[in-house]
């Protein structure tokens, strides 16, 4: 795979799997390589990135409460320096009904151990997740997102011709919309490892 390769809608690699989450409304697709594993993984935290995104946890129980973030248009974004969680853990994104798309991206290095749950409630949402150094979930890993639910190992998600950066500043005003395309910059982007069998009720997986 080459820097700066941009993929758009429909993607194939002859050499790897795909793992394709579609959104159902519209043609956007998150591709990354699959690979299933078998040895147990260690979770991080879920913690907020000190960039001025705005993101706020609030730790209830077992439960992560995510609010702030930064709003454009009908898109709610959040940065993190750490997203992983334990098989007892809930991360909760709290959304509202004028919201769209939920899109968050973790920017500490470390790929995201999901072994709990992934939720969305308030709204209706899609909810896109980046981590650029990729991604396991193990066989205790769950979602329940009424909209779409997708990861990448991106390191830039486009809505239009402007760009949602998995690393370094955003131009918030500007990422309004459907995402529309996916940026690889580096020449081998982080793995998705899934070993659960995820569904949504609603939406697209």
């Amino acid at each position: 795979m080459q820097p700066g390769l941009t993929i758009k809608f429909i993607f194939t690699l002859s050499t790897f799997s795909i793992y394709t989450v579609m959104q159902h409304k519209y043609s956007f697709s998150l591709f990354a390589t699959l690979v299933t594993f078998s040895q147990p993984a260690i979770a991080q935290t879920v913690t907020p990135a000190a960039d001025g995104v705005g993101s706020v946890i609030q730790y209830n129980g077992n439960t992560y409460n995510i609010g702030g973030g930064t709003q454009a248009g009908a898109n709610l974004f959040h940065s993190f320096q750490e997203f992983g969680l334990n098989s007892n853990e809930i991360a909760n994104f709290l959304s509202n009904p004028d919201i769209q798309n939920v899109v968050g991206r973790v920017v500490g290095g470390n790929p995201s151990v999901i072994e709990g749950l992934i939720q969305l409630s308030g709204g209706d949402s899609n909810l896109f997740l980046m981590n650029p150094a990729g991604w396991v979930f193990t066989d205790s890993a769950s979602v329940d997102v009424p909209g779409s639910f997708g990861v990448t190992t991106a390191n830039r998600i486009g809505f239009g011709d402007r760009f949602f950066n998995g690393i370094g500043a955003n131009e918030f005003e500007t990422l309004e919309g459907n995402p529309t395309s996916l940026i690889f910059d580096t020449t081998q982007p982080g793995a998705i490892l899934n070993a659960a069998d995820l569904s949504v009720d609603n939406g697209s997986l």
